[in-house]
């Protein structure tokens, strides 16, 4: 019991590491136009979706000082007519469900993920249970715990599973991270803990990025070839049939980006960053994994988990060999309808200006997301701009514009190696 106890800490500390310290710095580049959006002229959200491709390619042609949007390649709009600004409640430790309902849930996730592996004595009898998140002076097998005289008004907080190759751990709101043992028996893990393998690493390489979720490039699995497009269709879909598994306030999520990482023999994995949904338009995200196993560097980061979005990684066609998720947010609550937003134009003009200087970019993505006005707690729709410095193409500016006001801010500073394209 000692080194489970020890494995118990070692792995809830790296998930509130991961979770209340999100591998990011705080600075003081993160800078502000003084635009009002009283200010601003606005255009019909109907009409900003039906001529997003037409507006798009006038900026192609449009000669900025500091940006270019000539080679842009990735580019969309989601197919609303008015958005809905929200005030979030954050997601703190602790749920509101009885430990048999969170018991239960735990089952109901093992089973989704591993049919038939363990019988549910079985996984009682080898979850790792913890009753209080911040001490962390309570570990108990699933049995022990309902043995506990208090157990009726106890909470649990988190459960987690590590058997054979498997690694399953869950604190309410979904199950929070899933490893296979086929995913650690691929990477030849020799006995040590799933949560010490690296899908990315010096061993197995990203050989592409992309945020086009429709590309047609194909490459092969281990079970066979399947298109970038079909692997990130299936994931979503298995990710809707996950929310469905039990009533868990599991919100909606979906794909907004794909790595393509070389997995050796051949053979190839998709590691596919998820961001939760809203009302069609998907949140802010900003890739945390780099081609050597480690996280990329980033100036400033908020909201959503670490802000940076979700992993689901692919090695088998039509199967999550691994998953995470940081919870999302307990609920919102609406603060307004808008029918009209700051134009695609406007919020480039807005991101030219924020950044002039000596420095020139190149744009490589453009969309509308949600993400959360500065440091409150207000769920907005802004203009998202990824540029690429022509200077430094291993630095990338994410510039965001709230098409509400028409504020612009530098979002992230994202430090890539130079070894694939981003697409």
């Amino acid at each position: 019991m000692r080194n489970t106890r020890k494995k118990a800490i070692a792995t809830l500390s790296a998930v509130a590491m991961l979770l209340l310290f999100p591998g990011c710095e705080s600075s003081n580049i993160l800078t502000e136009s003084d635009t009002e959006e009283n200010k601003i002229e606005k255009t019909s959200i109907s009409v900003v979706r039906d001529t997003f491709d037409e507006e798009i390619e006038a900026l192609r042609t449009e000669k900025f000082d500091n940006i270019s949007f000539e080679n842009l390649k990735t580019y969309s709009f989601p197919d609303v007519s008015e958005i809905t600004t929200y005030k979030i409640t954050r997601y703190e430790f602790g749920n509101d469900l009885s430990s048999e309902q969170f018991f239960e849930n735990f089952v109901t996730y093992c089973n989704y993920f591993e049919p038939g592996k363990l019988s549910k004595e079985e996984i009682a009898e080898e979850t790792i249970v913890l009753g209080d998140f911040e001490s962390g002076e309570s570990y108990y097998n699933y049995n022990q715990f309902r043995e506990l005289d208090q157990a009726d008004d106890l909470r649990i907080e988190y459960i987690s599973l590590e058997i054979s190759n498997l690694y399953l751990a869950y604190f309410g709101h979904g199950p929070h991270w899933y490893i296979s043992d086929a995913l650690k028996n691929r990477y030849k893990n020799d006995g040590r803990s799933p949560m010490s393998v690296n899908m990315i690493d010096d061993s197995h390489p990203i050989v592409s990025y992309t945020e086009n979720t429709d590309s047609a490039d194909v490459y092969p699995l281990i079970d066979g070839e399947i298109s970038i497009a079909d692997a990130a269709k299936k994931v979503n879909s298995l990710l809707a049939e996950l929310a469905e598994q039990c009533d868990d306030d599991m919100y909606e999520r979906s794909v907004c980006a794909v790595k393509v990482v070389d997995i050796g023999e051949g053979c190839f994995g998709y590691d596919f960053t998820v961001t939760p949904v809203v009302n069609g338009i998907k949140y802010s995200f900003s890739d945390t994994r780099s081609d050597d196993g480690g996280s990329y560097f980033f100036t400033e980061q908020d909201g959503y988990g670490s802000g940076s979005g979700d992993h689901s990684f692919m090695i088998e066609s039509g199967k999550l060999c691994s998953f995470t998720n940081s919870g999302g947010w307990k609920k919102k609550t609406p603060i307004d309808v808008h029918d009209s937003i700051v134009p695609l134009r406007t919020a480039a003009e807005n991101a030219a200006k924020l950044l002039s200087g000596e420095m020139n970019f190149k744009a490589k993505s453009v969309t509308l997301v949600y993400d959360l006005k500065g440091d409150s707690d207000d769920l907005v729709p802004c203009w998202r701009f990824v540029l690429e410095n022509s200077l430094n193409r291993e630095k990338y500016y994410h510039v965001y514009v709230n098409a509400i006001t028409g504020e612009a801010r530098v979002k992230a500073i994202q430090e890539v190696s130079s070894g694939y394209e981003y697409d």
